[in-house]
């Protein structure tokens, strides 16, 4: 039986470690802001044009995604930067290194702990270890988001989306075509799961999933330091050219 208690403990180790993890790749992946911006189709006429709650998403792929034939922020990081032996540090930086993006739909809630979830692209369970997901995720929703794997749990990155039942549908669809099967999906390499990813997140982005989610668990990451111009349309607001269409599909294109 698993000692849920131990489990919350730990998660909160790694939690405040994973936190000051970011705060120091997110000095190094500054100069991937821009690329990871046009891979997510927020980067227009010269600027990112996102809600402030998206940022989480755009760093973490900044963070995270891996260019082709090279190397991400985080394994560059711990080459130049390795942690202290047997630190919680270096817990979260090897996760990191080892840091894997699906989706997850959750199948219970494990109170006080987190949500029971199933990789639906592996076809494998989990743990997630979330307090606030515990108290707010409902049953059979889907997640697009990267997990950090420690021993009994998983933690996601802090940054989620909520994928929609179209976004769904066409990775489902997408699959299909590629006649795909989970064990093709565990072999995947890692540029694939990149690209995969990408495609996945900016769909996300671009439907009305976005709005569903807050991100509680951000404060204290250094994302926060990041703020919305308030001269700024955000994707989601009316278009103020007076369509009524949402910015996204009107002049923010």
């Amino acid at each position: 039986m698993e000692d849920h208690q131990d489990i919350l403990a730990r998660y909160k180790r790694m939690r405040v470690a994973s936190r000051e993890m970011n705060n120091a790749l997110l000095e190094h992946c500054r100069p991937s802001v821009k690329e990871a911006a046009k891979d997510l189709g927020v980067w227009v006429k010269g600027t990112v044009v996102m809600d402030i709650d998206e940022m989480p998403v755009l760093m973490d792929h900044a963070i995270h995604h891996r260019p082709k034939g090279g190397r991400n922020v985080v394994e560059r990081y711990a080459a130049e930067h390795p942690a202290a032996p047997g630190s919680d540090s270096e817990t979260v930086l090897a996760a990191m290194g080892q840091a894997f993006f699906s989706l997850f739909q959750v199948s219970g809630v494990v109170e006080g702990i987190g949500v029971r979830v199933t990789d639906i692209l592996r076809d494998r369970e989990h743990l997630l270890a979330d307090v606030s997901l515990s108290q707010s995720a409902a049953e059979g929703v889907v997640l697009a988001s990267r997990g950090l794997p420690f021993e009994g749990f998983i933690m996601t990155t802090g940054a989620a989306l909520p994928v929609s039942k179209e976004v769904l549908e066409w990775v489902a669809r997408n699959l299909e075509e590629r006649g795909a099967s989970h064990q093709d999906m565990r072999d995947l390499p890692p540029e694939a799961w990149s690209q995969m990813e990408t495609s996945v997140m900016r769909a996300c982005l671009q439907s009305d999933g976005d709005q569903q989610i807050e991100y509680q668990d951000v404060p204290g990451s250094g994302m926060t330091s990041l703020s919305k111009d308030p001269d700024r349309v955000g994707r989601n607001e009316p278009c103020p050219c007076g369509s009524g269409k949402k910015f996204k599909k009107c002049c923010g294109v």
